[in-house]
């Protein structure tokens, strides 16, 4: 499976998450899954994961989500 595929799999998993069909709750491992698989622009724009994250941010009120990402 290629990092795109992958990144998406994850995208659609934080979608579900941000219209709250989901818990909250698996996003932290969500994106610490994310952070272990190699993006380059090209996946950047071919899955959007940059927008499906930020729309995350805005969406999910736990600080602790994102207060990591700041290294």
């Amino acid at each position: 499976m290629g990092s795109d595929e992958e990144v998406m799999k994850i995208g659609k998993k934080l979608d579900k998450i941000c219209s709250k069909k989901e818990s909250a709750a698996q996003a932290l491992d969500l994106l610490n899954a994310l952070k272990k698989i190699p993006v380059d622009l090209e996946v950047l724009q071919k899955t959007r994961i940059g927008m499906t994250v930020n729309s995350l941010r805005k969406s999910v009120d736990d600080e602790r989500l994102f207060l990591y990402q700041k290294v």
